[in-house]
């Protein structure tokens, strides 16, 4: 059989389509998915018709073409699906990049690099650009900071596991931060290893009388649970009406109701500084100041346990709080904390409806790990009433004891009681009761 001779590459045709060819495909594409031809435009087709003056006659073996590539260029086609995600509005494009924002810091400059329209959108965006980190260099910052416009920005600054912060490095971050607090949305710092001045370096120019005002904060966290600075800060000049959330650890503040009277979340751990009921009055003039609050969580890590008379009183005064719902005491030393103890008879807390009895002792020893309970949880039962308007109590493993069950019995509103042993899965019960208003118990677990 005779061998059909090879022609040279200068002399191949290139492949077209005829209209004709293009427009018999979409016709058949267009009525497998249902849709009018005439509901679709040319830009949502996936195929790219080619004009008349396109289509080219067979070439001469002796002519010669001057520019190849180029016509080539002209006439190929690109036989490609389009992806389901390239035909989303662009709002819900941005809101889905927004959402991927909050769980990883680096998500918006990944975006930014897919593709043209991608690096558009994420441009035209501020509110993706909102949330600065100070772990990337300061011109990345500054960029950032041009890019987020008018928006209210989300400062943080913590820790990395490998590369601790020095004295100079917060202050010349937050130097550059404080130039847009009027702007800032919420700040938290969060520092591990031990930093002489932290908070000097890191609050000085929030603490400053000329223009440190925060008109838009609403969160604030400063955890550094090895401060060793006395000093008591005075935050945004007195000034931040809109402060709704705080998590405060191992700093001193001074408690100005122009600052956290408007307070609905807070979780305060108190610092080194004070024990006894030098701290128990401290935490009652917080309370005292911050009386909106709806959720509270109270911890002192650095207490002193003392073994207590039991005849022993406490001193006299009480802190109500009618708007609380939820109420976490947590203990992160072997016994219950004194202060504890004493700043839990001294709340009144007449609509509480969540309590929790958290224990987060990691530091177990071999005596104290077969402690089914604490030494002083009878007198803690003893002193503390339970609200009856509890629906929800939930008990971790060294709070719990037989003793707890016959002061759940006048507990007439409370649903669900969540038990949790040491190294176990929670344990739920119910209550169930009768249409007379009877109390009839299931020990059953819901789960």
């Amino acid at each position: 059989m005779p061998s059909t001779p090879t022609l040279k590459r200068r002399y191949r045709q290139d492949l077209t389509l005829r209209k004709s060819f293009l427009d018999n495909v979409k016709s058949k594409f267009l009525s497998s998915i249902n849709v009018k031809s005439s509901d679709i435009s040319p830009q949502a087709c996936c195929f790219d018709p080619i004009p008349n003056n396109n289509v080219h006659e067979p070439h001469n073996h002796t002519s010669y073409d001057p520019h190849p590539y180029s016509r080539r260029k002209k006439s190929s086609i690109v036989h490609s699906t389009t992806h389901r995600i390239a035909i989303l509005p662009p709002e819900l494009l941005a809101y889905i990049f927004v959402l991927g924002s909050y769980a990883d810091t680096h998500f918006p400059v990944t975006v930014s690099h897919v593709c043209r329209f991608w690096r558009e959108l994420s441009l035209r965006t501020p509110i993706l650009w909102s949330t600065i980190h100070f772990a990337t260099r300061t011109s990345a910052l500054r960029e950032r900071m041009l890019r987020s416009k008018a928006c209210s920005l989300d400062i943080g600054i913590q820790e990395l596991p490998r590369r601790p912060f020095n004295f100079y490095e917060i202050q010349r971050y937050m130097c550059f931060a404080t130039s847009h607090i009027h702007r800032w949305r919420s700040l938290n710092i969060m520092v591990l290893n031990y930093v002489p001045y932290l908070w000097n370096a890191a609050l000085s120019e929030c603490c400053s009388s000329h223009h440190s005002q925060a008109p838009t904060m609403e969160e604030l966290s400063l955890v550094y649970r090895r401060n060793d600075d006395t000093k008591e800060f005075c935050l945004f000049s007195g000034y931040a009406p809109r402060l709704q959330r705080l998590t405060i650890d191992g700093i001193r503040l001074t408690w100005l109701p122009s600052l956290f009277r408007n307070l609905t979340y807070l979780d305060y751990t108190h610092h080194s500084f004070s024990t006894g009921s030098q701290a128990v009055n401290e935490v009652m003039n917080v309370l005292s100041v911050s009386s909106r609050l709806l959720g509270l969580r109270l911890s002192f890590p650095n207490s002193r346990n003392t073994r207590r008379n039991s005849r022993t009183t406490f001193s006299a005064g009480t802190v109500r709080l009618t708007h609380l719902r939820t109420l976490c005491l947590r203990v992160e030393s072997i016994d219950i904390p004194d202060e504890l103890i004493q700043l839990a008879v001294t709340l009144l807390t007449p609509n509480l409806t969540t309590l929790e009895l958290e224990d987060s002792f990691e530091k177990h020893s071999s005596i104290h790990s077969r402690r089914t309970s604490f030494l002083n949880l009878p007198m803690f039962l003893t002193l503390y009433v339970l609200p009856g308007s509890l629906r929800v109590l939930r008990f971790d493993h060294r709070w719990y004891n037989e003793g707890i069950t016959p002061l759940l019995r006048p507990l007439v509103n409370l649903r669900i009681v969540v038990v949790k042993p040491e190294g176990g899965t929670d344990r739920t019960f119910c209550t169930m009761r009768k249409r007379g208003g009877r109390r009839r118990p299931e020990r059953g677990d819901c789960r």
